[in-house]
Parts: C-alpha cells; sequence; structure tokens
C-alpha cells in the first residue's frame, strides 16, 4: 500500500503523469491534516521523523484527503490484523519444536489434498 509521487508532465494545466519521484508507505504515514487552515488546497502529510509531504492544488483537495485517509486507516488495519495473526502462532504450538513440525504437517496436508473435504480429513487424522 503505497502513495505513488511523480512529477507533473508540463507547466501550463493538467497534464500526463511525468516521471517517477518516489512512493511513501502508507503505514508510515503519522498524520494527515490540512497545512493551511484557512483554504482547503494544501495538505499536509506526516511520515515519522522525516518531516512532512505537501500535497498542494488550486482546486480543492477534499476528496484527497477523504481518500488518503480511508487509505491508510485500511493499510494499517491490515498491518494489526497481520500482526495479531502472527502473534497467535506461536500460542498455537506451544513453543516446542515437535509442535511446530505438526502443524507444519498439518498444514502441508491441508493443502496437498486435490480430492475434497473427506480425504483433507482422512489425511488429517493420520498425519497427527
Amino acid at each position: 500500500d503505497y502513495l505513488s509521487c511523480f512529477k507533473k508532465g508540463s507547466k501550463v494545466g493538467m497534464s500526463e503523469m511525468g516521471s517517477f519521484m518516489y512512493k511513501l508507505t502508507l503505514v508510515d504515514v503519522e498524520g494527515l491534516n490540512w497545512a493551511d487552515k484557512k483554504r482547503d488546497g494544501v495538505i499536509a502529510i506526516r511520515v515519522g521523523t522525516g518531516g512532512q509531504l505537501l500535497l498542494w492544488s488550486n482546486t480543492g483537495l477534499d476528496e484527497w484527503m477523504f481518500a488518503l485517509r480511508e487509505a491508510v486507516n485500511r493499510s494499517k488495519g491490515r498491518r494489526e490484523a497481520l500482526r495479531k495473526s502472527q502473534t497467535l502462532l506461536p500460542s498455537m504450538t506451544g513453543g516446542g519444536i515437535w509442535n511446530r513440525q505438526k502443524i507444519s504437517s498439518l498444514h502441508y496436508t491441508l493443502g496437498d489434498s486435490p480430492v475434497g473435504v473427506s480425504n483433507t480429513t482422512s489425511r488429517l487424522h493420520r498425519a497427527t
């Protein structure tokens, strides 16, 4: 989940996308706010201790602000769900290498069955 930044293709009006400049990982975004409180033409994206990125436009950026907030929240939500799912695995294994091998065998057996659930179940009993 990234915000990719490109140079503007021409200096006049709307233009094609220019060359790639850099990308920003959405999970690393620490804050989104309006840089100019009097108008909604500048969005400040705060990224860690690296400072902030300013998005500027002559037209209102309300839709951009909404889309960026949604994207950042979704990205952080997915990251948190992934982190929680990875912390559950050690508690299932009990920390022992024997249990890890059983889980690995279980994972291989479930993914290996081309026939169906009943075949997987019989293999599961044999594997454990």
